[in-house]
């Protein structure tokens, strides 16, 4: 994975969502290279690159993970997401509710049905 942060430093792309977006969405059903991608965006955010990934790169991220039911890095990203205004919506808990009940993963999906009446999104 090092490699691959490596080379995509070496690239000097200039990020924007769409791009972001577009490389998410064409590893949507192979959950590394697309973990790895976001996990190299984020890090170049702190770094200082201007860009900043918007709710659709996260509820991106947390769909293709939840697909692949990695609910650790999902929940890693979710908290991520939580800690920054305004990212977290509507989708958001919609794209939680169908990946943890598809896992059947019942008490889980509860829990994000009632923290969502919690924080009170949709109202």
């Amino acid at each position: 994975m090092e490699k691959i942060e490596q080379a995509l430093d070496l690239c000097g792309l200039t990020l924007t969502e769409d791009l972001v977006l577009n490389v998410l969405k064409r590893h949507h059903s192979d959950w590394r290279p697309a973990y790895v991608f976001f996990n190299w965006v984020c890090r170049k955010e702190r770094g200082g690159s201007g860009y900043s990934p918007g709710s659709d790169v996260y509820n991106v991220i947390l769909d293709i993970l939840g697909k692949s039911q990695r609910f650790e890095e999902v929940i890693q990203v979710l908290d991520e997401m939580s800690k920054r205004k305004g990212l977290v919506n509507e989708e958001t808990y919609g794209i939680l509710l169908n990946r943890f009940a598809a896992a059947h993963m019942v008490e889980e999906a509860i829990g994000i049905f009632n923290k969502r009446k919690e924080v009170r999104i949709g109202e």
